[in-house]
């Protein structure tokens, strides 16, 4: 065991966590296609329900009956998915592509919202086209002529075309502005747009600036700890939620089950793209009404998988005297806990209610379940587990007891000297079905080179999360 702390920087970490660091290139991938996902999610389903709610009224001014229609123009409208697309990949640090995802995404629901509450409908008669340009149009007729105001072209155009361009100098830098010009003129020219969605999309830019600034504090949004692991989570949930919206488009009125589950769906895979550990808000008496009413589907389905593997993996295992590791107790574990003599429990699983008795201190720092937590996070555990020993036995736990919890005690275990091969293979020996994907190392890689580096660089976002109960 001596040689935990002599090699705890040797070797090289698997990730580089750092918000100065470069994105991996399948971190990259996952921002695109998520957030791809996610605006065709929002974007097609307020489309589809402006149109079963058709006609809506058209808003434009006289002067632009006479703006002429250009079929060539469809080449830079449709390019605007390109561009989306390049600007993550020319994203040089985490916080970048951070950035410009959060900025993407808010861009998106504000946008949506108006959609949805303020919908309004192009009004002008498209000629024929023939020749090329026919083929893009055949693409675009599958967008119905909703979703104007205020226009998405503009706003995500501005924040692709200010990613891009930084990268850019000279003639380069000219070429790519006047790109991005031809596509805004484009929204008009090929008879998508009246002015005032132009005017909309131009006025929502200052806002997205100002809500997720380059530098600095996000008013709303901070930037949390996120890494591809957390990345594919929201991929997984986002798919789940397109499988269900279209389900519930098909079903009338019963499709609102199925709508509800997309819609809660959908809000956990963007607290996965956030890295928002708290999302639940959960307190010692549960969870705040408005969290019940939106995420039923979600803790419905939680509170399932956790009955399911409830008998199937063991309730308890001791892995130092008086450390206790397993999954979320019921009452009968409760009782155990007490004869065994604990006196504290760690919650981390904030998608399960805690029902500890009020004998227990009880200290809730949540998790997200299958993601590599912050270093800052899992010391933060660290050292609950540590002050809980001090008077007694401790019970540390999340949903299964098979991962979140066997990365808190790991990590407590590099703490007091342990390798990560030698936390790693204790584990193994007390909790023999612990999760093993390779997440968990890396999880304590970062950790141990968290430790060896003194604990610097900590994020005050991330001191904000812990609740204590009793």
């Amino acid at each position: 065991m001596a040689s935990g702390k002599q090699n705890a920087v040797a070797g090289s970490l698997l990730f580089d966590a750092r918000p100065a660091a470069v994105p991996l290139v399948k971190e990259k991938l996952l921002w695109t296609v998520n957030l791809g996902l996610f605006f065709f999610l929002l974007y097609g389903s307020v489309n589809y329900i402006s149109l079963l709610r058709a006609p809506h009224p058209a808003v434009f001014a006289e002067w632009e009956k006479s703006i002429p229609f250009i079929p060539e123009f469809i080449l830079p409208y449709m390019s605007s998915d390109l561009v989306f697309v390049v600007a993550f990949f020319l994203c040089q640090s985490r916080r970048e592509i951070q950035v410009l995802g959060l900025r993407y995404g808010t861009a998106i629901v504000l946008s949506a919202l108006f959609f949805l509450l303020l919908p309004l409908q192009f009004s002008f008669v498209r000629p024929s086209v023939t020749g090329w340009p026919a083929i893009l149009f055949d693409l675009l007729s599958l967008d119905q002529p909703f979703n104007q105001f205020p226009s998405l072209h503009i706003s995500l155009g501005f924040l692709a075309w200010q990613q891009i361009s930084r990268q850019l100098k000279g003639i380069a830098f000219a070429a790519i502005t006047l790109w991005f010009v031809l596509i805004g003129a484009s929204t008009v020219l090929v008879f998508q747009h009246h002015m005032i969605d132009i005017l909309g999309g131009v006025a929502v830019i200052p806002v997205l600036l100002w809500l997720v600034p380059d530098r600095g504090e996000n008013r709303f949004f901070p930037l949390r700890f996120v890494t591809p692991r957390h990345l594919h989570m929201a991929f997984r949930y986002l798919v789940l939620s397109v499988g269900l919206t279209l389900l519930a488009f098909q079903l009338g009125w019963w499709g609102l089950v199925p709508g509800s589950a997309a819609l809660s769906f959908i809000y956990v895979s963007v607290c996965y793209l956030l890295g928002f550990n708290g999302f639940l808000f959960k307190n010692s008496e549960g969870y705040p009404l408005l969290m019940y009413l939106l995420l039923w589907p979600y803790l419905i389905a939680c509170w399932l998988n956790w009955w399911f593997w409830q008998g199937r993996v063991a309730p308890l295992s001791e892995i130092q005297p008086g450390l206790w590791l397993g999954g979320r107790p019921d009452n009968v574990i409760w009782q155990k806990l007490e004869g065994l003599g604990v006196t504290s429990v760690v919650d981390l699983v904030p998608e399960l209610s805690s029902g500890a008795p009020g004998s227990f201190r009880f200290v809730h720092i949540p998790l997200l379940d299958i993601a590599i937590p912050a270093p800052e996070q899992l010391d933060r555990i660290v050292a609950q587990i540590a002050d809980g020993l001090k008077g007694g036995s401790i019970y540390v736990h999340c949903a299964l007891g098979m991962s979140r919890s066997v990365l808190a005690i790991s990590a407590y275990l590099i703490q007091q000297g342990y390798s990560v091969e030698e936390a790693l293979s204790l584990m193994d020996e007390k909790r023999p079905n612990r999760v093993r994907r390779p997440y968990i190392r890396i999880a304590l890689e970062l950790y141990r080179d968290y430790q060896a580096k003194g604990k610097s660089g900590t994020r005050p976002e991330e001191q904000k999360s812990e609740e204590i109960f009793s």
